[in-house]
């Protein structure tokens, strides 16, 4: 049997859990792999889908106010009147961007109340985030790009190994409120040399507008969406499949025909399949209650207890063997 017959089967009933048992277990293993691959790439896609559309709208509302983002290999400027400076809030983000240097200042950064703050210079841009630890005080973390880390990435679609690891000392690094402004000052404004935006006529311009962005923080989402999904999952499953499985080897232990632990085990592994399923399905739909935690252990122990019994009930008939007479395959 392949992966999408025993599948199938799975969701329409337990009978196949006997044949099931009598299979290796590296199967059992390979199929769930499988199947949690496939969930977190549902979840990953619909999350895209559900949430472009908003995206693409907002960024484009942010664009139209503030034209493309022009990089050269020194500068950074707005194509949009790029000689004022002016700010955007969204929900939890806002956008700031300052013209001239000395328009910074610490009653400027202090202005923001926004979890993420995007701080855009000529000299390079700074995101200013609150600490995800401790986000109910004024601890933040933050991350600076010069012009010419830009500039790199849009030419050659890359960046040097130095470059990231500088990016992401930067992230570690938890700072005080005055440790940003001062980080700012120094990195980005300490022998800033303005330039006119005419004078960026003169070199070679990258452009980035609102497709370019809206397409970035799409697939991001989408990406991000994978990988937690996928986190939270492997969580659930270990926790149910080594819990249950002990269980069930204890509460099979009295019996006079006492159940191999690899047949349990492939059981449970088996049984995780449809309210994984389930739990995947509620979250393509974005559903806020109930949790994907809650969602597959309440349908996980209600299908494993009819799991198990299928399995306790052909041991029973068969006097300790699976169907056909085999013991478990290693």
């Amino acid at each position: 049997m392949n992966f999408f017959s025993i599948f199938f089967s799975l969701c329409s009933g337990v009978s196949i859990f006997p044949k099931l048992a009598a299979r290796p277990l590296r199967f059992a293993f390979l199929h769930l792999l499988l199947l949690l691959l496939l969930c977190s790439f549902g979840v990953a896609v619909s999350r895209y889908f559900h949430r472009s559309g908003i995206i693409e709208e907002t960024t484009n509302r942010f664009f139209s106010r503030t034209g493309d983002i022009g990089v050269t290999e020194d500068r950074l400027f707005l194509t949009k009147s790029p000689e004022v400076t002016r700010s955007y809030v969204a929900g939890d983000f806002r956008f700031d961007y300052f013209a001239d240097p000395a328009d910074f200042t610490a009653e400027s950064l202090q202005e923001s109340r926004s979890e993420f703050n995007l701080l855009m210079f000529p000299s390079g841009i700074a995101l200013r985030m609150k600490d995800p630890a401790d986000p109910d005080t004024q601890r933040f973390r933050m991350v600076i790009c010069s012009p010419d880390m830009l500039y790199d990435l849009l030419k050659k679609g890359t960046v040097e190994p130095d470059v990231v690891d500088s990016i992401a000392r930067d992230r570690d690094r938890v700072l005080t409120f005055s440790e940003v402004y001062e980080t700012i000052r120094e990195r980005l404004l300490s022998g800033d040399k303005r330039k006119d935006a005419d004078s960026a006529e003169k070199e070679k311009v990258f452009r980035i507008g609102a497709k370019d962005v809206s397409g970035r923080i799409c697939l991001l989402l989408a990406m991000l969406s994978f990988f937690f999904f996928l986190m939270e999952a492997v969580m659930a499953l270990l926790l149910s499949i080594t819990f249950f499985s002990l269980a069930q080897m204890l509460r099979s232990t009295p019996e006079p025909v006492k159940i191999p632990y690899k047949v349990l085990l492939i059981t449970t592994i088996y049984a995780t399949f449809p309210p994984l399923l389930i739990a995947a399905l509620a979250q393509m739909l974005e559903l806020t209650f109930p949790s994907f935690q809650m969602t597959f252990f309440i349908t996980f122990f209600i299908y494993q207890i009819f799991a198990f019994k299928t399995v306790f009930q052909s041991f029973d008939h068969s006097s300790g063997s699976l169907p056909g007479g085999r013991p478990p395959e290693n």
